[in-house]
């Protein structure tokens, strides 16, 4: 495992130099939990703190993360600073469920600014079929009894993600029987295939050649 080549701050992210903007901003990640993410922020204005934060629901007390002098100590198990280059002051997150939310970085309190969203799974999407197949992996189809294939995400962050099927190895996209079921932190993405006649076989080896796939969008979307 590769180690990392970078001055960790705990102290304070100001620099010293001339008229600023944000030259890199935090960009949005979806993550399994347990990975290891890094939010970047650079300022061309080394004269200024970067401060992270997190908002709240209304926004009216957000959750300060660093603020350009130090970590918070309460969340310095889940937190690092990383400032290796002159203007940096990069994020690194532990991802677990509890840190997917919007990321906010800051020249000083009232400068330029620049956000990110980051979403985090509880582990990879786990499918399942409707009908159990026999011993022989076959399933048998009856008119009025449709196949379901479902794709179940278990996530934290305030986006939510939109499924797509495809079949193996394709770019055409299934558009007919598809609907999505959502829980709080939960979304199940549903396949449905429906027979034309009685007694319809499928075998597991035509089912697996549906995948679903994600993608994710803001709130109002």
């Amino acid at each position: 495992m590769s180690s990392l080549v970078a001055f960790i701050c705990f102290g304070s992210c100001l620099f010293s130099g001339a008229s600023g903007r944000l030259t890199v901003v935090p960009e949005n990640q979806v993550v399994l939990e347990g990975k290891r993410v890094v939010m970047k922020c650079l300022t061309n204005d080394t004269n200024t703190s970067i401060l992270w934060r997190s908002p709240t629901s209304d926004d009216s007390s957000p959750e300060k993360i660093f603020t350009g002098q130090r970590l918070s100590t309460e969340l310095s198990h889940m937190y690092r600073i990383n400032v290796s280059l002159a203007g940096q002051c990069d994020l690194i997150i532990n991802a677990s469920l509890s840190s997917g939310k919007q990321y906010i970085c800051h020249e000083g309190p009232f400068g330029h600014k620049g956000s990110a969203e980051l979403i985090v799974l509880a582990a990879d999407p786990k499918c399942d079929t409707s009908i159990t197949p026999d011993d022989n992996d076959v399933i048998i189809l009856y008119r009025n009894r449709p196949l379901e294939l479902r794709c179940t995400f278990v996530y934290q962050g305030n986006w939510t993600p939109r499924s797509q099927w495809y079949k193996y190895n394709s770019a055409n996209v299934i558009h007919d029987g598809i609907h999505q079921a959502s829980n709080e932190g939960t979304v199940t993405s549903i396949l449905r295939i429906q027979s034309d006649a009685n007694n319809t076989k499928i075998t597991m080896v035509q089912i697996q050649l549906s995948q679903c796939h994600s993608r994710w969008n803001p709130p109002s979307i």
